[in-house]
């Protein structure tokens, strides 16, 4: 019997029980996301933050022109002018894995090796290098890359294998910068010479032929990622709680008006002469009777 009644309800009503049902669904969802906030509070990201591992992730798209060192000698002193000053450019010297395994060919491995045994690498980077898009009002803002061996690592100094330690300095303005209270780790380079390579986009021009291309793959660390506090993963329960109550509110009140309807269209009189298709529960072929018995009385 109930089944049936609930069926008739449907039929009769069927954009007030759809809605329903969404309502119920969204309820129920929010009460799941809310669980599931409270469970991993502890592992939330922060959006809010310019971190570090997503600053290390947007050089994937640079590509360094690395000279060979026996048959290039591309030595610069960099006491030279420096294009990076103002008020507005900071520098953050950081400990950073870089992997090799991207290097093309597979022999300039070897070309990357021997050059940073010998020299610290410079590199200029545009910012829409970085995939950050720049206005047509304004130039594209430099960014400055210094790389070396660190004066202490596990490897004794040497860039070995796959992957290997360095100690990079990223000068530029502050707004290309992570701006996280979570840093990575400071070190100091080997005081070596300088030497200046070209960077170029994933999709820019080749280097020349003598050149081995070197990705600018930072592994990123799980440290470094910012992640929201408690507090700020008890506002956002906090607010789900609220919308459920207000979703739970709506339902209820929906819940009752439909009730309310049901008790009065049966309350009413069931003669045929007042009956209007579409007005209380009923079968099909009552409305059709009703509706002609109405035509009829008309004529």
């Amino acid at each position: 019997m109930g089944c049936n009644r609930l069926g008739d309800w449907w039929n009769t009503q069927p954009p007030l029980a759809v809605f329903l049902l969404t309502l119920v669904a969204c309820a129920v969802t929010l009460v799941s996301i809310s669980v599931y906030v409270g469970v991993h509070q502890d592992n939330f990201p922060n959006p809010n933050v310019r971190d570090w591992n997503s600053f290390f992730g947007s050089f994937s798209r640079v590509e360094l022109c690395i000279p060979s060192i026996t048959s290039n000698d591309t030595e610069v002193d960099l006491r030279q002018p420096d294009v990076l000053k103002g008020e507005n450019v900071s520098s953050v010297t950081a400990l950073v894995s870089i992997s090799m395994e991207e290097v093309r060919p597979v022999k300039g491995m070897e070309t990357v090796r021997d050059l940073l045994q010998h020299y610290v690498i410079v590199a200029n980077v545009t910012e829409d290098l970085l995939g950050i898009k720049v206005p047509l009002s304004r130039q594209a803002e430099l960014l400055q890359m210094v790389m070396g061996l660190p004066a202490k690592s596990k490897s004794g100094g040497k860039a070995a294998g796959y992957q290997f330690e360095a100690c990079v300095t990223f000068k530029g303005p502050h707004f290309l910068l992570p701006n996280s209270d979570v840093v990575p780790r400071t070190c100091s380079r080997l005081k070596l010479p300088m030497v200046v390579v070209e960077a170029l986009g994933a999709s820019g021009k080749p280097c020349v032929a003598t050149d081995a291309v070197m990705p600018v793959l930072l592994q990123q660390q799980q440290r470094l990622t910012p992640l929201l506090t408690r507090d700020d993963t008890m506002l956002i329960q906090l607010h789900i709680v609220y919308t459920t109550c207000a979703l739970t509110v709506l339902i209820l009140l929906l819940l009752g008006y439909a009730i309310c309807r049901r008790v009065t269209l049966h309350a009413l009189p069931t003669s045929p002469c007042i009956r209007l298709p579409g007005h209380y529960p009923g079968s099909s072929s009552e409305k059709v009777s009703g509706f002609l018995l109405l035509l009829h009385q008309a004529e």
